[in-house]
């Protein structure tokens, strides 16, 4: 199995309350994006908590390939999918059982102690796409429910793919919220 132990810490949640704090990290940009090790190394920032980080995230435009790692060396498993087939791969596949599976930068120190006492909401989360457009060109946030059917895009092109035009000022979902050029905050329901 590959995982990366740090010394971690976070008031009020000591390594004697849970033990290693077990974190699957996913993210949607693929598992060689650098960013994967700033957040690992953000994880290791925190005080008295020992952290577990298992990165299971998308190939990026690789497929077939098992273990890697990140540029910075940490242990990786790639997925061929999306950031939810990573965690389907982390929970099924590689039997992980993880307190937190964090994508992208959350606010964990934060909510430590609701997560360990069970008072966290966890009945939804909080989905936030952001379009590949310079900030200039990129709409306000748009609050949308999440997407029940992948539209159909020209051969060639990819849903997630942001056109930056804002031609669409009152988008019906997150995807195409993101095509359009806005950001997206949808609040999805926990299929665990």
């Amino acid at each position: 199995m590959a995982t990366t132990t740090t010394a971690a810490e976070v008031a009020g949640c000591t390594k004697e309350e849970t033990g290693p704090f077990r974190i699957v990290l996913v993210n949607d940009d693929g598992v060689i994006n650098p960013a994967i090790d700033v957040l690992i190394d953000r994880l290791a920032q925190i005080e008295d908590v020992e952290v577990d980080v298992t990165v299971v995230a998308p190939a990026e435009e690789r497929s077939g390939t098992s273990d890697t790692s990140t540029p910075g060396g940490n242990a990786a498993y790639s997925v061929d999918g999306y950031p939810a087939d990573a965690v389907n791969v982390a929970l099924d596949s590689l039997a992980l059982e993880p307190h937190l599976v964090v994508s992208g930068i959350n606010p964990i120190a934060d909510n430590c102690e609701a997560l360990i006492a069970g008072e966290f909401q966890t009945d939804t989360l909080a989905s936030t796409n952001i379009p590949a457009c310079a900030p200039e060109l990129m709409g306000e946030l748009q609050e949308v429910p999440r997407a029940l059917e992948i539209p159909e895009v020209p051969e060639g092109d990819s849903i997630f793919a942001s056109l930056c035009d804002l031609a669409d000022p009152a988008p019906a979902d997150e995807i195409a919220a993101v095509r359009s050029g806005y950001p997206s905050l949808t609040q999805v329901e926990a299929e665990l």
